[in-house]
């Protein structure tokens, strides 16, 4: 993927994804028998994150409220990003519980030491981000998984001014 935004942009020290509808669809709690596959342009954007060199301060976690988090798990070790990375190896951080958004993002920051306003979180429900932007975190509407151009606009937009969601 190649890089368009200023060279003055910050980059976030701790890019934070919700699974179900914004990394993967189906959502797990509800597809027991249906395929799950990644959406829009996740692969792209994850392994960029992953091996850019723009992000080698940078992080990757996941923030996930799962009725099933042994599934999710279990998927996160199985999806294949490329031929040599599945999608467990991106991420350093792992939150997949039934919880709001706020407990996932105390306990990532708690283990990252990060700041939550160095924080960028990706979600496709809009209550997630109603509840994480008041800890400062920068949050991206994401209601059909996330595509390069809005990846592209929320750091271009990092960090959020006033609590604004981006869209």
């Amino acid at each position: 993927m190649k890089e368009n935004f200023p060279e003055t942009c910050q980059i976030p020290k701790l890019f934070v994804f919700d699974l179900d509808d914004t990394v993967w669809g189906p959502e797990l709690d509800f597809s027991m028998k249906k395929p799950v596959g990644y959406l829009k342009d996740i692969q792209e954007i994850l392994i960029e994150l992953h091996k850019g060199e723009s992000f080698k301060n940078s992080k990757l976690a996941v923030a996930s409220s799962s009725g099933v988090p042994k599934r999710g798990q279990k998927k996160l070790k199985e999806m294949n990003l490329s031929d040599y990375l599945v999608l467990e190896d991106v991420f350093s951080f792992i939150e997949i519980y039934r919880k709001d958004k706020d407990r996932h993002f105390h306990a990532l920051n708690e283990k990252t030491g990060i700041d939550f306003c160095d924080m960028i979180f990706y979600d496709n429900q809009m209550n997630n981000h109603e509840i994480v932007k008041k800890l400062g975190v920068t949050c991206v509407f994401t209601p059909d998984g996330l595509e390069k151009k809005l990846f592209q606009k929320s750091l271009e937009n990092f960090p959020s001014k006033d609590g604004k969601i981006i869209v």
